[in-house]
């Protein structure tokens, strides 16, 4: 029987393997780059990955969406790679392995400094707003959520291996997540106030430690892998 933890080590190489064969370097993002700060690996709670990569490469990753729609082709015939359609989806592509259906969300981001992209309210942006700035597709397209960043703080990319798969992180991983998560430095973390299925974790000497269960639901948290 698959674990989570067996699922995202098979996204994890399903991606170095697509961006093997397109030349393409995905960068980890959101909590995936924050799991990687503390010690390499994704964090234990989440139950999916977060990627990007650099907006010029959309037209080959669409052109191999459409070429291999329906089929399981990445990581041994267990992993698809599929397109996730529509204006109002923020995502754009989705890596999943079928036996555990883990997935990877994958967004893109491209430089602009068109002034009405720049003013779309996003969760996060550098204090310091220099055009051109990397944005989302959320901002072109006038949707909630979405991130802004420094073209500098992600670019050029540097190489780092989660649980030991070979990938990409950006420039500054330190800049990145500051804006996103103030306080990502702190040992502790807990969900936000309001959702349920909240775990509580410690991290220390270079493991996740589950340190308080209040709810057998599902939430933010997640199980831990």
């Amino acid at each position: 029987m698959w674990s989570m933890h067996e699922g995202k080590l098979a996204n994890l190489r399903a991606l170095r393997e697509l961006g093997d064969r397109l030349r393409i370097e995905f960068f980890a993002m959101h909590g995936t780059l924050l799991g990687w700060t503390f010690n390499q690996e994704t964090l234990p709670w989440d139950e999916d990955l977060d990627f990007s990569f650099d907006g010029v490469h959309h037209p080959a990753l669409l052109r191999f969406a459409h070429a291999h729609r329906g089929k399981q082709l990445l990581e041994n015939n267990s992993v698809s790679f599929f397109e996730m359609p529509g204006p109002r989806n923020h995502i754009e592509f989705r890596v999943q392995h079928v036996p555990t259906r883990v997935y990877t969300d994958i967004t893109s981001l491209r430089a602009t400094d068109n002034q009405t992209v720049l003013q779309w309210k996003v969760n996060s942006s550098p204090t310091n707003k220099t055009p051109p700035m990397l944005v989302m597709k959320s901002s072109f397209n006038s949707l909630k959520r979405g991130h802004q960043y420094r073209v500098d703080d992600v670019f050029p990319l540097a190489p780092c291996a989660i649980h030991g798969e070979p990938l990409h992180c950006p420039r500054s991983p330190h800049n990145v997540l500051l804006q996103e998560y103030p306080h990502y430095l702190r040992p502790l973390y807990q969900p936000p106030k309001g959702q349920s299925g909240q775990l509580k974790w410690r991290y220390e000497r270079g493991c996740w430690h589950e340190v308080q269960h209040t709810s057998t639901r599902r939430g933010w948290g997640g199980r831990r892998s």
